[in-house]
């Protein structure tokens, strides 16, 4: 008897990129991944049960979650949400030290600064005031929206610096992978995945480029480092330099080390182009090449 394990692929090629998952582990936590199924509603309660005889604890079985429903549903959590309401219901924080109100204070204050459109309300003090750290004068309220924009730019980090790790590569079986790291991609995906995809292009930024001009890339052999798109020189990305160029280039995902190889001098083998280049694209080429000329992998 055993689970059937849920395996993880991008479509163009499910075989290859396909990542199997049976659980995972954390601290003191189990998540056991299978595919929606009675036989293994069956089976993942036979292990449990063996678990309760070999340990001598008792598990709970009425205390999980619904199974079968669609979780994208507001009604698939209303049970919980009306079991967790019940417990809360005579609870007024009347056991909260003056630190824990505080932190309290800040969740509910970080969650609804000013109202909401149904329901406008008078701000008494300005958000930004309220945001200020204690010792300026302020509540050390942290600013939510502009700390998930951190969070999320952490996970477009980890993913250029942990690309072999279980949840790299079952994201690079998902949507697949360029030059052998992830690919990227506006519209697709689940929301969080979305949100990381906006982030890195540095929508709804103040700066847009806030990201990309903070990440700075060691090229090495060059060889895992994309000639157009990533930032491994001084300055910034090619593509952002030299769009145009980018956009006329037939292979748009080179990777440094074999454009190098090629050749990126002003007659080099590496530039190669969709058609023809009008002469002020060949001047473009000559800035190109004038950026690259000292630069020796």
């Amino acid at each position: 008897m055993g689970v059937r394990q849920m395996s993880f692929g991008f479509k163009e090629n499910f075989v290859k990129n396909s990542v199997a998952i049976s659980h995972l582990q954390f601290a003191d936590d189990t998540l056991l991944v299978g595919v929606k199924s009675w036989a293994n509603v069956r089976a993942l309660r036979a292990v449990l049960i063996l678990f309760e005889r070999i340990s001598g604890l008792k598990v709970n079985f009425h205390k999980s979650l619904p199974i079968g429903g669609n979780p994208r549903r507001i009604q698939f959590w209303l049970p919980l949400i009306e079991k967790i309401r019940k417990r809360l219901s005579g609870w007024k924080c009347k056991n909260l030290s003056i630190g824990g109100r505080l932190i309290l204070l800040k969740s509910v204050l970080s969650s609804i600064p000013g109202g909401c459109e149904e329901n406008k309300k008078i701000s008494w003090i300005k958000w930004d005031t309220i945001c200020v750290h204690r010792e300026r004068g302020g509540l050390g309220v942290q600013r939510v929206k502009d700390f998930n924009y951190a969070l999320l730019g952490k996970w477009v980090w980890r993913c250029l610096e942990e690309g072999e790790s279980l949840w790299c590569r079952l994201l690079k079986a998902k949507y697949g992978t360029i030059g052998g790291r992830l690919r990227y991609g506006e519209g697709v995906g689940s929301p969080w995945w979305q949100a990381v995809n906006q982030v890195r292009l540095g929508v709804g930024l103040l700066d847009s480029n806030w990201l990309l001009d903070n990440i700075v890339r060691k090229v090495g052999d060059g060889r895992s480092t994309c000639f157009w798109l990533d930032p491994w020189l001084e300055e910034e990305s090619l593509v952002r330099t030299f769009r145009r160029l980018y956009y006329l280039a037939e292979d748009k995902n080179i990777s440094v080390a074999a454009m190098c190889v090629a050749g990126w001098g002003r007659n080099g083998e590496g530039w190669k182009w969709r058609r023809r280049l009008h002469a002020w694209e060949e001047e473009l080429v000559g800035q190109c090449v004038g950026v690259l000329s000292n630069i020796v992998l």
